[in-house]
């Protein structure tokens, strides 16, 4: 699905990317979006359910963040790379929600993997 994107260093100038989903992997979006030199693309992998939580509110630690813009019609995700500079880029907030809606009439968030209790259940398994 395409999304639209607009860096806040230089808003006059707008750029697309796309949110890809696979339901086979049902907790998984990703985000392709353009490089800075325009000539390869750079994608971005999210828990979806980071993502919807990032429309309302600001969540996350360490490398990536995401959250509510100042602008209302946009969310902000950040990426902070161990050897580059902080990057924030502004998604459409009607894009990103529309986007993540078909993710979830694809897989209802009740069939995403608990992946805590699955780690859990393993280790159970090789205790006994």
């Amino acid at each position: 699905m395409l999304l639209r994107f607009v860096d806040p260093v230089d808003p006059e100038q707008p750029f697309e990317g796309e949110g890809v989903y696979d339901p086979a992997v049902p907790f998984v979006v990703r985000i392709t979006i353009p490089s800075p030199c325009g000539r390869t693309h750079v994608t971005y992998t999210y828990d979806r359910e980071f993502l919807r939580r990032g429309l309302s509110g600001p969540v996350g630690l360490g490398e990536v963040l995401a959250g509510p813009a100042a602008d209302p019609h946009y969310t902000a995700l950040t990426f902070a790379a161990r050897t580059s500079r902080q990057m924030t880029l502004l998604v459409q907030y009607d894009d990103l929600a529309d986007f993540l809606a078909q993710t979830y009439e694809c897989a209802p968030a009740d069939t995403e993997w608990d992946i805590d209790l699955l780690v859990a259940r393993l280790l159970k398994r090789t205790d006994s």
